[in-house]
This record gives structure tokens, C-alpha cells and sequence, in this order.
């Protein structure tokens, strides 16, 4: 099986599907339907997961529901109950990855109050299992790099404020990348991916 599932928003799937790195590792990319968290709980995921049994699944959305009204409490559900249907089934590794922020003041402190929410709940259940690696299934990728002094770094973004340039398509896959070994590092031996050949890569489009 592929041991890597992406999750994005049409904010970042072109830049994994178009290869702006090479990620070394065996992987697919599934763009959600619905463009927030809601999407988490679709079926047609759901059914990619069952296909796939991935040993780790990297989230990257939240942006959307941010901006565009969707209440906090929410999205904070869609997170848990998408964690809890992965654990349950799969006992497959979930990353997110926090929403990166935009050229909009206004927008950007949406963002950011999301993002230290989603950082609290991830460690609010850390607080609720045993310290030992192998349980830890729930981790946080800050993407700090992207931001400086509560702002965004302008050379990381296209023309838009919004969508990010190559560099910053290069720099976030490259968080992805560390995250992951990070992650591996820290897994317990029975719950450590399914080793695939460095040179191969599957993408879905």
C-alpha cells in the first residue's frame, strides 16, 4: 500500500502534484471536494482511506473555514472526529499542518486565533494518553517558517497574497517532508510506514 496520504485544498495541490520537490517517499494526493474541513467526513475520503490503509495522513486546510464564517467549534469537530474514525479504523498517524496566513490584516487575525486553537487541541489530547511514542497519533506542523512577527513573509506568496510562489510551494513541501521524519523518528517500530523505494512516487490527480 501507500503509506503517505496528502489532504489538501486547492491552495497547495497543484504544488504537490506538479512535483516541485521530490519527497522521496511514496505518497498520493487527494484534493477534497468541498474546499473546508467539512470535506474531512465525505465519503469519497473515507473511501480513499479504506483503499489506501495509509500509515499517515498530512491535513493541510483550514484557511477557508477561517474566512469564510464557519464557526470555530466546528471545524475543531471536523479535526476530531476525523482523527477518531482514522485511530479507530486504521491507527494511522495524523499530521496537520497550521494554515498559513495572508496579505489581509484582518484576515490574518482570523487565521491566527485558528491556529492556536488547533495547536491547543492537539496538545489537549496529548494531555489525555500515555506519554509512550508509539501512542502518539496526533501531531502539529506549525510551519513557522512562513511567518514572521505575526505576518506573513511576502516572498513565500504569489502576486494574490494568497497562494504561495514556487519557493513557497518548494519551502511548505519541505516542511511536509520533515515532519514526516520526524514523525517516523519518533513512531513506535510496530507502527513505523511501510518502507518504499526513495525514487518512487505516485501521485493522484
Amino acid at each position: 500500500g501507500t503509506p503517505f496520504l496528502m489532504v489538501f485544498d486547492k491552495l497547495l495541490h497543484c504544488g504537490a502534484t506538479t512535483g516541485h520537490i521530490s519527497l522521496g517517499l511514496l505518497y498520493e494526493v487527494t484534493q477534497i471536494n468541498k474546499r473546508n474541513t467539512r470535506g474531512l467526513n465525505d465519503n469519497d475520503l473515507r473511501e480513499k482511506i479504506h483503499q489506501m490503509r495509509p500509515d499517515y495522513v498530512y491535513i493541510h486546510l483550514g484557511v477557508n473555514d477561517a474566512l469564510h464564517g464557519i464557526p470555530l467549534r466546528e471545524t475543531l469537530h471536523n479535526f476530531i472526529k476525523f482523527r477518531k474514525f482514522l485511530e479507530h479504523q486504521y491507527g494511522t498517524q495524523v499530521i496537520i499542518s497550521l494554515p498559513l496566513l495572508t496579505s489581509d490584516a484582518d484576515d490574518n487575525r482570523k487565521i491566527l486565533t485558528f491556529r492556536s486553537h488547533l495547536e491547543k487541541l492537539v496538545d489537549e489530547f496529548m494531555d489525555q494518553v500515555p506519554r509512550a511514542a508509539g501512542l502518539k497519533k496526533f501531531w502539529c506542523n506549525p510551519n513557522g517558517n512562513f511567518i514572521k512577527d505575526e505576518k506573513f513573509k511576502r516572498e513565500l506568496h504569489s502576486d494574490d497574497g494568497i497562494h504561495l510562489s514556487d519557493r513557497g510551494k518548494d519551502l511548505i513541501l519541505g516542511n511536509f517532508r520533515h515532519q514526516i521524519h520526524r514523525v517516523r523518528k519518533n513512531c513506535h517500530p510496530d507502527v513505523m510506514y511501510r518502507r518504499a523505494q526513495p525514487s518512487s512516487s505516485r501521485v493522484a490527480t
